[in-house]
């Protein structure tokens, strides 16, 4: 049993993106994707510079119940229209494209970052198992939960992109206990920063 948690900075509905019951992890969290494997679990933190959001929150958490690449995630007609669903392969590489999006997203306009999740890992994580809580991250007592979390796993929450891999399958188990007592599954809440227009997960739009 393993439970891989990163710190995130933005949580825009775009990574993770939640959409007809299904949480998908497609871009982003690189490490995380390309290392996570089904039935383990991956949450996604609030880090200390996510705007707007106490730091240690649960922005997330979900068991993976499946991994794809992006060319099986492109090519599968039940995942069009999802936003994060952006990278369509061209012989040996990945180009991206909005073929299969609804909505434009720009944040990968910039050159120099540009096509860069398929470099750190071409897998995209599914899950029909999960906990979404967006904006209702700090319900309940989720604060004191997470806080107690962190402590006692020495997980620093202090930038984006801080990854932490837990093995201890007691506080896993307890975690979960927790969540199913406490939440009911799915989509609990918005997207902390929900961008307007067509700027999905672009983060000019939160500026």
């Amino acid at each position: 049993m393993k439970l891989h948690m990163y710190t995130m900075v933005v949580d825009s509905g775009f990574a993770p993106h939640v959409k007809d019951d299904l949480l998908s992890l497609a871009c982003c969290a690189g490490y995380t994707r390309e290392h996570t494997n089904e039935k383990t679990y991956v949450m996604g933190v609030s880090g200390s510079s996510m705007k707007g959001v106490k730091k240690h929150l649960p922005i997330y958490f979900m068991e993976v119940t499946n991994k794809i690449t992006f060319e099986e995630y492109f090519e599968d007609t039940s995942y069009e229209g999802r936003v994060d669903n952006i990278y369509k392969r061209d012989g040996k590489k990945y180009e991206r494209t909005i073929e299969k999006s609804t909505i434009y997203d720009d944040r990968y306009e910039n050159e120099h970052i540009k096509g860069n999740d398929p470099k750190k890992s071409e897998h995209v994580l599914l899950s029909d198992d999960f906990y979404y809580f967006g904006n209702k991250c700090n319900t309940g007592g989720l604060d004191k939960k997470m806080k107690q979390l962190c402590e006692n796993i020495g997980f620093s929450y202090t930038a984006g992109g801080h990854y932490k891999k837990v093995t201890d399958e007691k506080i896993i188990k307890d975690l979960i206990k927790y969540f199913e007592k406490e939440f009911d599954k799915g989509n609990i809440g918005e997207p902390n920063h929900q961008p307007a227009g067509n700027c999905y997960g672009c983060r000019k739009s939160i500026c």
